[in-house]
């Protein structure tokens, strides 16, 4: 799925934020985080459309999570754990004479 997090905006599907529903209207509705540069979208959304798109945020935060567990653990270069695991085995072993 696309989204627009990442290099300039938070991913919100990894904030903690969206675990507490409280956290998430101090945040969205109430401007807790104004100081910081995120306003407030009460003039905007209701506190029910805001929990509405907190649900989606854990929606799109559990889908993430599904894919990632379907797909073998990569390492660098695309290697998955085990076979980078092995190949670094053997590279310490003929490092040593073995």
């Amino acid at each position: 799925s696309a989204s627009a997090s990442g290099h300039y905006l938070p991913d919100l599907k990894t904030s903690p934020t969206i675990l507490s529903p409280a956290a998430f209207r101090s945040v969205v509705i109430d401007g807790a985080r104004t100081a910081k540069g995120m306003i407030s979208f009460s003039n905007f959304m209701t506190a029910e459309q805001a929990e509405s798109v907190r649900a989606y945020i854990l929606s799109e935060a559990r889908k993430t999570q599904a894919e990632a567990a379907s797909k073998p653990a990569t390492g660098s270069r695309g290697l998955t754990r085990t076979s980078w695991s092995l190949g670094i085995g053997l590279f310490a072993r003929s490092a040593r004479g073995m």
